[in-house]
């Protein structure tokens, strides 16, 4: 799809980890209008409240220490993995939530 072929993107939810950071550029690349729709990409809404702890402290909660995840090695996901094809990668979490650039937007 060539640049600027999006009339109007409704971009929903807060920028936390480097795969949605390079999403919201590429949809602010192709569209004309990129609209912070909500409150989380517009000012982070309630996932900025995650910003008074370290993406550490999420992460330990989530896999070591929350009572709702039967994980008793405390084995946490792997960054990278081997396939046939390469090398898979999850996306890397970000220190702080963030929004859309106000620069990039058109707020509603």
């Amino acid at each position: 799809m060539p640049d600027g072929d999006i009339t109007l993107t409704l971009f929903n939810g807060a920028i936390r980890s480097s795969e949605n950071y390079e999403v919201a550029k590429l949809l602010r690349r192709k569209s004309v209008l990129l609209c912070a729709f909500g409150s989380c990409a517009a000012d982070g809404g309630s996932r900025g409240l995650a910003n008074v702890t370290s993406a550490e402290a999420i992460q330990r909660y989530v896999y070591e220490d929350s009572p709702s995840t039967v994980n008793p090695e405390k084995v946490r996901p792997r960054t990278e993995f081997e396939v046939p094809a390469g090398t898979l990668r999850l996306p890397h979490l970000w220190e702080t939530v963030r929004t859309l650039p106000r620069s990039w937007t058109w707020t509603t």
